[in-house]
């Protein structure tokens, strides 16, 4: 009995895994990324990062103790030539 229940729990395991990674972040579907995920997309340091929210190029948003930013910002400031 055992060995028929245990490969159908790790079905619905990886089924609920898929169904989760299908959602994504929400924080993504809203144009939010964290620091290290620009740092990554802008391929930056932290410490450029940090320059440039000094110089107002990018400001974060500070949500429930977590700091994003926004995609909006990140491509405006790219189209005009700060970063």
């Amino acid at each position: 009995m055992v060995d028929a229940v245990l490969p159908l729990l790790n079905l619905l395991a990886e089924l609920l895994k898929r169904l989760l990674a299908g959602l994504g972040n929400p924080a993504h579907q809203h144009g939010l990324l964290l620091p290290e995920e620009v740092t990554m997309m802008l391929r930056i340091s932290i410490r450029t990062l940090r320059r440039y929210n000094e110089q107002g190029i990018l400001r974060p948003l500070k949500i429930g103790g977590m700091r994003y930013y926004l995609m909006s910002d990140i491509i405006e400031s790219g189209s005009s030539g700060t970063s």
